[in-house]
């Protein structure tokens, strides 16, 4: 009888949660309210004008957002065409190589009121994704908003009038060197946190030796291989260089400097031939790291990959019903607290081993994800698992975390030493915003120290970070729109933010939730839960699903609890309400079934 009873209290506990029926009941007792405070626009003699740093996805969001609120709009980027990063570029560090595919399907990484092409469920390719961004930018007339080929120089808040005094040169080789001034009364930064710094090599060589000349006023001069010397040299390189720069490669691991083979970022990687013939070390297994891997299985002869902790792997497609899996990405499933959610899954995996349910690519799985002792379901999530395959073929070697190297071979922590020619370090970028110049007095914050992870709490609303929050499941430019919006009504005065008090309360709040989430590492300090983050924000705007309200259409219901999370959602009452957008819902394929998420 206590099966039956806790399946029916978990049931019971999703509908509550999705549906979010507790809330009147929560605002009633005054314990939690994110009730957005709707303001007439404060009347203005001029509009104000925002400056946008980034042409991706989170760079036109906000363009168009602004522009919809009345705000004028100009946005800067460096590579000749919008696309960010997703834009293949083989002479520029950073962002997509040649097979790339997204690793979120179609409907939900589209933006809410521009749906993909129809029929496309898929997930996109690289190009197709630029593709579509360069049809939303068309749709909505954002192109003459967008400077392409211009970079960001420095953006400073002038004393004073509060202004943002921001710089900017062209990137063309006919271009003038000369920068020009821009003036701003917002500045929004759409940079990502997956773009590595783009510098010249003239201004490396100047990083490096401002780096020598640091070293050099130590007592000790540092270049012995004693460990102490190797961590004040890593140390020091990462003050003034890019961690992704060829300097610091060379120095992300104790030993790297003496190793006679290649080290590289994967920002340098563009196609898998570079492996032709050669014996491959993959360090990171996230999603870059795994797809890298398993194209360089058809080249290389050995690869190894290298994970310092377990991962989740969750395959691209559902091999049951061939559609994307992150068709089961819905509230029935994400909205119930993680510790719930977590014991069930844990609960299901278990009945699953001793039934026998488990075929080989799952046992696979399994074992990766609690390999080198660690609960994967506490951090990222890898969603493809084409390096599967390789494994089971004996074409791809797992090692766990990587701890020095010597002249030619790679040593892991539980003592195993291989020989490699070529190491690809996956493991992610440092951020840097090296043109952001901020007051001296304020201090520059991850995204976790800032209110809903958009506002810098120390500047006035003025300064706003749209893409640098990351979701465990989901989409990121879902997301980008959400705070795009928010912002918008921010900047026009239609949404009044809390007082400084409040806001640090929220922001400590949000924290400690997090890490109690995700840890307190550094690469956690971005991550967030999809549907639960998504919704706060949606409850600042004033856009988020009317539970009550949904009671009375029984097959929309079903459809926002158990379909497709996409961002169409916060379209369907509110604020920006699209009377068109429930009947896209209703047409979109897959449906969870309430017997999957426990059973």
């Amino acid at each position: 009888w206590l099966l039956p009873a806790a399946a029916a209290a978990y049931q019971l506990l999703v509908v509550v949660a999705a549906l979010r029926l507790h809330e009147p009941l929560v605002q009633a007792c005054k314990r939690w309210t994110l009730r957005p405070r709707i303001a007439a626009p404060r009347p203005r003699g001029k509009r104000a004008v925002v400056g946008v740093v980034g042409g991706g996805p989170a760079g036109l969001v906000t363009v168009k957002e602004c522009l919809a609120q009345g705000l004028d709009v100009l946005c800067f980027e460096q590579a000749p065409g919008v696309g960010g990063v997703y834009r293949f570029d083989d002479h520029r560090a950073g962002g997509v190589w040649e097979n790339t595919r997204l690793t979120t399907s179609a409907w939900v990484t589209a933006f809410s009121d521009f749906p993909p092409p129809p029929g496309l469920i898929r997930h996109m390719h690289a190009a197709e994704y630029v593709q579509y961004l360069e049809d939303y930018a068309r749709r909505f007339g954002l192109m003459p908003y967008i400077h392409c080929n211009h970079r960001v120089v420095s953006a400073r808040r002038r004393d004073g009038d509060g202004k943002w005094v921001v710089d900017v040169q062209a990137t063309t080789a006919s271009a003038s060197r000369a920068a020009r001034q821009y003036e701003f009364d917002f500045f929004v930064v759409c940079s990502g946190a997956n773009s590595p710094r783009q510098a010249s090599a003239e201004d490396e060589q100047a990083n490096v030796r401002a780096a020598a000349e640091e070293l050099s006023q130590h007592d000790s001069p540092a270049t012995d291989e004693s460990e102490e010397a190797w961590l004040l040299r890593k140390q020091v390189l990462l003050r003034h260089c890019d961690s992704t720069s060829d300097a610091c490669i060379r120095e992300r691991v104790r030993g790297a400097a003496a190793f006679q083979g290649e080290l590289l970022h994967s920002k340098s990687y563009k196609s898998a031939a570079l492996f032709k013939g050669k014996r491959v070390l993959v360090v990171g297994m996230g999603e870059s790291g795994a797809d890298i891997a398993a194209e360089a299985c058809e080249y290389a002869t050995d690869v190894g990959l290298s994970c310092r902790n377990g991962k989740l792997i969750i395959p691209r497609m559902n091999p049951i019903n061939n559609l994307p899996n992150d068709f089961d990405t819905n509230r029935i499933r994400y909205s119930v607290p993680f510790m719930a959610r977590w014991g069930f899954m844990y609960y299901k995996r278990l009945l699953c081993m001793w039934v026998g349910h488990l075929d080989t690519r799952s046992l696979l799985r399994a074992h990766i994800s609690t390999c080198f002792g660690m609960q994967a379901l506490f951090g990222t999530v890898t969603k493809t698992d084409d390096l599967v395959d390789p494994i089971l073929a004996n074409q791809l070697t797992l090692y766990p975390e990587l701890e020095a190297f010597d002249a030619r071979a790679a040593v892991f922590k539980d003592g195993r030493r291989q020989e490699f020619d070529i190491v690809v370090f996956a493991d992610g970028y440092k951020p840097t915003r090296k043109f952001l110049q901020l007051p001296p007095a304020v201090t520059p914050v991850a995204p976790e120290g800032m209110y809903l992870r958009v506002f810098h709490p120390n500047m006035e609303n003025t300064l706003a970070f749209v893409g640098f929050a990351r979701p465990q499941i989901g989409s990121i430019p879902t997301i980008c729109e959400l705070q795009a919006r928010l912002l918008a009504l921010v900047f026009t005065d239609q949404v009044q933010l809390p007082d400084d008090v409040r806001m640090r309360q929220r922001i400590e709040r949000a924290r400690t939730q997090s890490r109690a989430r995700f840890g307190a590492g550094s690469y956690a300090s971005n991550l967030v839960e999809w549907f639960p983050y998504m919704d706060s924000l949606a409850a600042a705007v004033g856009c988020r699903p009317n539970g009550w309200q949904l009671l009375r259409r029984p097959l929309l219901l079903a459809k926002v609890l158990s379909g497709v999370g996409t961002s169409m959602q916060y379209r369907l009452s509110g604020v920006g309400a699209d009377a068109a957008v429930a009947a896209r819902i209703m047409q979109l394929q897959g449906t969870h079934q309430l017997r999957e998420v426990v059973f």
